[in-house]
């Protein structure tokens, strides 16, 4: 199992078939992904460690405000769902992320923000 480091932090493929995979992202103190979505997966997170900020809004014209998850809990982002995912605590943010979906790659998601 090997590392993909990003600007965020880094993430590992833990098993990957057709139809579904799953992956350990931490992001680093202070950090976050690009605001985004995905045109062919959606994706669930449970937080392992840490306190993640979310923000999940159904496109991108509606605003949402954002919500915070602490280790143990979880969240849905349905498949073309704008999201979000922020390290706000004091420790990395190890999360267990399960893609669904008929297509997996990392160009399938669509940054609005960096």
């Amino acid at each position: 199992m090997s590392t993909v480091n990003r600007q965020w932090g880094n993430y590992q493929v833990l098993f990957k078939t057709e139809g579904y995979q799953c992956k350990i992202l931490v992001l680093d103190v202070g950090k976050s992904i690009s605001l985004q979505y995905h045109h062919h997966r959606s994706e669930h997170w449970l937080i392992t460690k840490g306190t993640a900020e979310i923000i999940c809004r159904p496109d991108r014209d509606h605003e949402s405000k954002p919500y915070i998850l602490y280790e143990g809990q979880s969240v849905d982002i349905p498949q073309t769902y704008v999201h979000k995912l922020m390290n706000v605590g004091k420790v990395p943010l190890e999360i267990v992320e399960v893609q669904l979906g008929s297509y997996l790659e990392e160009d399938d998601i669509v940054r609005i923000e960096t």
